[in-house]
């Protein structure tokens, strides 16, 4: 219900008014400027009252005017209304328009619930008495009541807080968002205030502060304006023009899981998009933050951050090891395992190694990461796959095989000697590069396994590996010491004629071949075949298969077998066969 009297001397009794009264609905409370109602106040005029037997038709919505009220006087309002206390006041000002004006725009500039409750009225003289109104503006004062139930309020007395200056500006004014703001997220005086306190941080964008200040007071701010400031920024953008990367980053900042709620996935990664460096520096300083607000960070940073930010990162052992096994790229990427095997953290290579599996051996090899490989092979488990995908990807590297193995060499052993099933490019490798003590401690069985290989193959690899089981099986007699010479005669000897073989390879045949006064070792080597042949009579298929990858040279093996020796007969035979296979040199 609002009033305006007028006095009404025309009429017989002294002292007569008149009063003309609004009666406002909720719902018209919450959608007027309550200034445009003195618009509609009309003083009746004699006795034709049937104007006022109708209801009024509003036509204001949307338009706000302007309150022309002096500064002290709509600060001393707000003083009076927004007191804590919730005491009432009379405020003394000497100027009867410019009061009605004021309390009009107080009014709304007030939180719609306590609108209701709002009561005031102008009159010529108050008292300090008890009064049923919450702001009284007079002209006067008449005079002390002795119980003071009033505080008494004098503007140009009147000190403002900064939050009170705010509001008095945004009743005065209708396009102070100010005004909008407390209408929209204030419930209560506190709420009012509350929001005038964070208003210069809204206006200077000024997102951590802000958020800071909402942490620091999170019983007097409605959470609904830190909601819709800090939501995704394409809401409320007429409040503030923040980027989406400074909501994001102040509500990583918080400590209040409310705020942090506020957070997903594509918030995260519009931040990553908008502001890295900012963003990877709450990623190296996320011991500051939350447990929730890490977390959510550090799930972002798997999905945003490069394989050389995670390299450059190594020493984060919680972004490195959930790196590890959610970036299937950077498993890929040669710089993570040249950093590896840098670095001293053996848990965390370890770790690496695990998730990579065998597979990344070969990349190992090709970075020269000999520790890493070092480190792997030391793995029971892995040793045989990392073992075997190395000798299938480079059967021929002996170099790097020597290097990487060097270790390891009765794991190899091991594993020859242990297990059935090892691929012939494991064996033949293994040949060429153990020592020779360990060469002898394999099943001759083993290496008859993949001497077909070697026998097929034409590389200097299966040729080292075939000279060096020809040096320690030659002495041997049981069956498979003969079958092995088969296999292994015919690469050695190409190698031998053709000079192919490392020193220390011929050294080793030297050492065991028969003759050792005779200057040619391809000689020895063709003798302990023909002593190999005369002792466990070999079949001229047998013959055949040792002589058909010998090369040229082999020819000259049915010279050092004497004309009337029956077993000169069948090499000539075997010679005859393989004439395509050894052509004339």
């Amino acid at each position: 219900m609002l009033t305006r009297i007028w006095p009404a001397p025309e009429l017989p009794r002294p002292g007569a008014v008149w009063a003309h009264t609004l009666l406002l609905g909720d719902q018209v409370l919450g959608e007027i400027d309550p200034l445009l109602l003195l618009n509609y106040f009309r003083r009746p005029e004699g006795d034709d009252l049937d104007q006022y037997r109708t209801s009024l038709a509003f036509n204001a919505q949307g338009k706000r005017s302007y309150a022309d009220v002096p500064r002290q006087l709509m600060v001393a309002l707000c003083d009076a209304a927004y007191d804590p206390t919730g005491s009432r006041a009379v405020v003394i000002w000497p100027e009867e328009h410019p009061a009605e004006s004021g309390l009009l725009a107080l009014w709304r500039v007030l939180p719609l619930p306590e609108r209701r409750s709002y009561s005031f009225r102008t009159r010529g003289k108050a008292r300090t008495g008890a009064s049923r109104y919450g702001i009284q503006v007079a002209t006067q004062l008449a005079g002390r009541s002795a119980t003071q139930e009033v505080r008494l309020i004098w503007p140009e007395q009147v000190t403002p807080a900064s939050d009170l200056a705010l509001l008095a500006s945004a009743a005065c004014d209708p396009d102070e968002p100010l005004g909008s703001a407390v209408e929209r997220f204030a419930l209560t005086i506190s709420d009012a205030r509350s929001v005038a306190n964070a208003w210069p941080l809204i206006a200077e964008e000024n997102a951590g502060s802000l958020l800071q200040h909402f942490e620091s007071n999170p019983d007097l701010t409605p959470f609904q304006l830190a909601e819709a400031l800090f939501a995704p920024a394409d809401g409320d953008g007429h409040l503030w023009e923040v980027p989406e990367a400074q909501r994001v980053k102040a509500l990583l900042g918080a400590h209040n899981p409310s705020y942090i709620r506020m957070l997903d996935s594509s918030r995260l990664e519009s931040a990553w998009r908008s502001d890295r460096t900012a963003m990877l520096n709450f990623l190296d300083h996320r011991d500051a933050l939350s447990g929730d607000a890490a977390n959510l960070l550090l799930a972002s940073a798997i999905r945003e951050v490069s394989p050389d930010e995670i390299v450059e990162r190594l020493e984060d052992r919680e972004l490195m090891e959930l790196a590890l096994v959610q970036r299937d790229d950077l498993l890929r990427e040669p710089r993570l395992w040249s950093a590896l095997e840098r670095s001293r953290d053996r848990e965390l290579r370890d770790s690496a190694l695990a998730v990579a599996g065998p597979d990344v051996s070969l990349d190992l090899a090709e970075a020269q990461c000999w520790s890493l490989l070092d480190q792997a092979l030391d793995r029971a488990t892995a040793f045989p796959y990392i073992a075997e995908h190395l000798a299938q990807a480079r059967p021929t590297a002996v170099p790097s095989w020597r290097k990487v193995m060097g270790g390891h060499e009765h794991q190899l052993t091991s594993l020859l000697s242990k297990t059935c099933m090892v691929r012939p490019e494991v064996s033949i490798l293994a040949a060429a590069t153990l020592p020779r003590r360990l060469l002898n401690s394999v099943p001759l069985r083993r290496w008859l396994d993949a001497a077909p290989a070697m026998h097929k193959r034409a590389d200097q690899a299966s040729a080292v590996a075939a000279a060096r089981l020809v040096a320690i099986t030659y002495r041997r007699k049981e069956p498979a010491a003969r079958e092995l010479l088969i296999e292994c005669f015919g690469p050695a000897h190409k190698a031998v004629e053709g000079r192919n073989l490392p020193s220390e390879v011929i050294a080793e045949l030297e050492d065991s071949l028969p003759n050792p006064k005779t200057k040619s070792l391809a000689k020895r080597l063709s003798r302990a075949l023909i002593a190999s042949m005369e002792s466990s009579r070999w079949t001229e298929t047998e013959l055949r298969r040792a002589l058909e990858c010998a090369g040229p040279e082999a020819r000259k093996l049915v010279k050092l077998v004497p004309k009337k020796n029956p077993l000169r007969r069948r090499i000539e035979g075997a010679l005859h066969d393989l004439e395509d296979l050894l052509p004339l040199p």
